[in-house]
Order: structure tokens, then sequence, then C-alpha cells
């Protein structure tokens, strides 16, 4: 797991952002609310799990961690591997 910033991508907007951690991450775990609507993610190669909290700082998020991992569990990944379609929808 890396941040935007740990992974060079810091800058990048949400569609180049999307474009570079394709083929290099299999899930781009963020908090914006606002992707679904300002990119197509539904058929991307990389799985979008979008967290939302009250607020977008630490202890809003923490709970947030147990179904974020259960989620992570029922995705099928390009390999073979059991994914879930609904997580490219869905929201925690």
């Amino acid at each position: 797991m890396q941040t935007v910033e740990d992974a060079g991508f810091k800058g990048l907007e949400n569609g180049d952002l999307l474009k570079a951690a394709t083929g290099v991450y299999e899930v781009l775990i963020t908090v914006d609310r606002n992707i679904p609507y300002q990119q197509r993610i539904t058929n991307l190669p990389i799985a979008v799990l979008i967290l939302v909290a009250k607020r977008n700082k630490y202890e809003h998020l923490k709970p947030l961690i147990p179904r974020a991992l259960q989620a992570l569990e029922t995705i099928t990944w390009p390999s073979g591997r059991n994914r879930n379609p609904q997580l490219n929808r869905g929201h925690l």
C-alpha cells in the first residue's frame, strides 16, 4: 500500500491518476466521492474503492478499515481470482 505521494503520482488529476495506477496497482482506494461522476470507472482494469466518512481524517477513516478489508477480499483480479463488479461502483 502506498499513498499517491509515495507512488510518485502527486498532482495527477483523477483520469491521469487512474491511468498511472493501472498496471501498477490492482486497487485505488480513495476518499474522492466524485470519481464515479468524473470518470468511467465501471470497465477499468483497476478496482476503485471509495471510503466515505464524515471527514477525511484518520480518526474518521479508521472505523472503515474492517469493511474495506472485507471489500478487498471480494475482488476478482484479472488473473482469475474473484472480482466483484459492484466494488467498482461501491462506497464504504
